[in-house]
């Protein structure tokens, strides 16, 4: 059996700073199970651009270890899978995806560079012990087939919730039970 994680690393997305959504919440509740927590703000959230982000995270990425879970949502959990495709050596304990875009939904340049060549799926999965997708139907931004798409590139376990939206709440109850599990 797997050891417990001891560092969860959470990626926030689009418009986005670790202060907001369920981000401080989720972290707080991590933290008092004795578990360390990192969510970088990365630069200029209002205006995505690939090549920094990833640029940005690559350090921390080089960091990640067997006991590292990954948290992610929205176009950060797509940035999660591109540094788990080309920047992780070691593999991680799990990558927990929350309402990612499985492909750019709409013709804005710095979505599409998120995009522009194919994923290599194979070496994704090479890089987490499991995977779990998140998504709501009712989801405004990401359309909900885009949660099955992940379930079978990832083998993921797949959450879909009849509502949520696109998981903007400030507290997200079901990924508190998720990631708690891991802790254990």
């Amino acid at each position: 059996m797997s050891k417990p994680v001891d560092h969860v690393f959470m990626i926030h997305g689009y418009g986005v700073t670790p202060e907001k959504m369920w981000f401080p919440w989720l972290h707080a509740e991590i933290e008092r199970k004795g578990v360390a927590v990192s969510v970088p703000a990365l630069p200029d959230p209002y205006r995505p651009n690939f090549d920094t982000w990833l640029k940005f995270m690559t350090p921390f990425a080089s960091k990640w270890t067997p006991r590292t879970l990954l948290v992610a949502h929205s176009i950060g959990g797509v940035l999660g899978l591109r540094l788990l495709e080309r920047r992780t050596k070691v593999r991680l304990r799990a990558a927990i995806i929350v309402s990612s875009p499985f492909a750019s939904t709409i013709n804005v340049k710095p979505y599409v560079r998120f995009f522009e060549r194919p994923i290599d799926w194979w070496a994704v999965r090479e890089r987490a012990e499991e995977f779990t997708v998140m998504h709501a139907k009712d989801d405004p931004l990401v359309p909900y087939d885009h949660v099955l798409r992940y379930e079978e590139a990832l083998g993921a376990k797949r959450f879909l919730l009849p509502n949520g939206g696109h998981f903007t709440g400030k507290k997200f109850p079901l990924l508190k039970k998720t990631v708690l599990e891991y802790l254990e």
